[in-house]
């Protein structure tokens, strides 16, 4: 009987995944999974192991594609929307030929790193560039592409404020940061900008880069507009908008200009991802509305 209620109370309002409710069906019934699994959740929310099998499971039901690359790939996996599994599944050349990644805005190297897999996975080549201090002795240890510390930024010599904050992802330049924080609880250090292309230059970045992030807390087009896309062309370039309405109308136009568009935009969460216009891809595209393929 103890036991029937138990997974009576774990069916009350399950959506909202209740700590309260499942501490209470625990008492009842101390082997409740559901119940265990819920309390597990909330005691470690989004780091979780459990947490990324369930959404990589999510994923892999939706495509039978990528349900084999989560299979294979599930332990090097770490960005937040699965930005790697997705580019794997549209150009699945990568898989058997080594690309080349850039990851502008690199955090601690590993949590919710978008080139992490290629790396350790595939033995990608490639450049990270970050410029809080905090993180390069960090980024250095875990990972084994060059790490350029400089600012990334449309045009180099400038002088510009970095805002440091506790947790390395919402750090960036004090003009386009989104401050989450009072000042007082932030560090705030000056930093030398390099022109993007000037950065690639210098680490030897082929002209053909397969895959390249950039994440910064708002200073993305401005490091975009420090690249010669004259000279340098992608396959899949992934860049947060964060859902800010006008940014993300600024981040398409620019884009189009150089031929690229984006794709999947109601599964890339906040970022884009943009391929070259007409490109053939092996990925289908959630419009919304419809399905269509690239």
């Amino acid at each position: 009987m103890r036991q029937v209620l138990s997974a009576f109370i774990m069916g009350i309002l399950p959506w909202k995944r209740s700590g309260g409710l499942a501490r209470a069906a625990l008492a009842l019934d101390p082997y409740n999974l559901n119940a265990l699994r819920v309390l597990y959740l909330k005691t470690n929310k989004a780091h979780s192991v459990m947490g990324r099998l369930e959404k990589c499971l999510q994923l892999g039901l939706h495509n039978p594609a990528l349900s084999q690359l989560v299979e294979r790939y599930f332990f090097h996996c770490r960005a937040q929307q699965f930005q790697e599994l997705h580019f794997l599944n549209a150009f699945p050349k990568y898989e058997l030929e080594p690309g080349f990644f850039v990851e502008i805005g690199v955090g601690d190297g590993v949590h919710l790193s978008n080139t992490y897999l290629f790396e350790k996975a595939l033995g990608w080549s490639g450049l990270l560039v970050e410029a809080n201090p905090e993180c390069w002795a960090t980024i250095r240890e875990r990972r084994s592409a060059p790490l350029d510390t400089r600012a990334a930024w449309k045009e180099g010599g400038r002088l510009l404020k970095f805002i440091c904050t506790a947790t390395p992802e919402f750090s960036g330049l004090s003009e386009s940061v989104r401050i989450n924080a009072p000042h007082s609880e932030l560090g705030e250090i000056d930093v030398q900008t390099a022109r993007t292309e000037d950065i690639f230059t210098d680490n030897n970045v082929p002209d053909h880069i397969a895959f390249m992030s950039v994440d910064t807390e708002g200073s993305e087009l401005e490091i975009l507009r420090g690249i010669d896309f004259s000279r340098r062309s992608f396959d899949f370039l992934c860049v947060e908008h964060n859902k800010e309405g006008a940014k993300k109308e600024r981040l398409i136009s620019f884009f189009a200009q150089y031929g690229y568009a984006p794709i999947m935009t109601e599964t890339s969460g906040n970022d884009f991802w943009f391929v070259q216009h007409g490109m053939p891809v092996s990925t289908v595209v959630d419009t919304g509305s419809e399905v269509v393929s690239l």
